[in-house]
């Protein structure tokens, strides 16, 4: 084999061992597959902000000081999607005691498929079925965030916001002292996909479910949150002072109430056995 040949034959296979390390490291530029778990989603910050330029109304833990905002709780856990792919991922919250978030720990990453930019679809909780009748003990929460991108972007930013309404309660009157429990009538369960409500499932029927017992400012409220739609002004709220007998409160017209808004009712408990509300708020968070 002469020498010209034999450089050919070296420069050849030296080409094709870079063409071949390269293929392993970048995606080729005319294909749009990206290798299998080269490029994890990178997640660059999470936050939830409340419209109309209003304080956020996070998720778990409502701000003591007025229950219009709150903290993520360390280790709360979101579910992440990128465009179709069905894959869905599972991040970890990191929170600092303060309630600020410091980073999301992937439990279960996922990965850039292909070159093409998608919607990124973030939510909470990752289970798909919202219980509506143990707010006493904590309120129940759906949020959701999207945010574009793609397999170059610089780490994605999921704002969240809220997909229920809340809904508060501050009794007055000469007997607002002696009630012991508020409950509002509500769905018992709901079910949602991938942050989206579903059609509510109409074999289930409302019940009155106990509200959350919250005190700010040295005003006690109660509370829960509902999905949308409206409170029906003779058939949404119950009082009672022993959790046995209940006196229903009539509100003066029906209220529709919106997803991330605080809607807040004013129930007057008198010395009469029936009690009567009115709407002292309905505005944004």
């Amino acid at each position: 084999m002469n020498k010209d040949r034999w450089k050919k034959l070296m420069y050849g296979l030296v080409a094709a061992l870079l063409l071949s390390a390269c293929s392993q490291d970048e995606p080729t530029e005319y294909s749009t597959t990206l290798p299998e778990g080269e490029y994890p989603l990178q997640i660059g910050s999470v936050s939830l902000t409340a419209e109309v330029n209003e304080q956020p109304w996070t998720r778990v833990s409502e701000n003591p000081t007025d229950g219009m905002s709150s903290v993520w709780k360390d280790g709360d856990k979101i579910g992440v999607r990128i465009g179709d792919n069905e894959e869905t991922g599972i991040y970890v919250m990191n929170v600092e005691a303060e309630g600020r978030v410091v980073g999301v720990t992937p439990e279960k990453a996922v990965y850039w498929k292909d070159k093409q930019p998608a919607t990124i679809t973030a939510w909470y909780p990752l289970n798909e079925e919202l219980d509506f009748t143990h707010q006493d003990q904590g309120l129940t929460y759906l949020l959701k965030a999207t945010g574009d991108g793609n397999y170059q972007s610089t780490p994605i930013n999921l704002n969240f916001t809220h997909q229920l309404a809340k809904v508060r309660v501050e009794l007055t009157g000469t007997k607002s002292n002696e009630v012991q429990q508020v409950y509002v009538r509500s769905y018992p369960t709901s079910t949602h996909s991938h942050g989206t409500l579903d059609s509510q499932d109409k074999s289930l029927t409302p019940q009155y479910v106990p509200m959350r017992r919250a005190t700010y400012g040295g005003v006690e409220y109660w509370e829960a949150n509902l999905r949308k739609g409206y409170l029906d002004a003779d058939n949404t709220f119950r009082v009672s002072s022993d959790g046995k007998n209940f006196v229903q409160a009539k509100l003066t017209t029906d209220v529709d109430i919106t997803p991330g808004h605080v809607h807040t009712i004013k129930i007057d408990v008198g010395e009469a056995q029936q009690v009567e509300g009115n709407i002292s708020d309905n505005g944004p968070i």
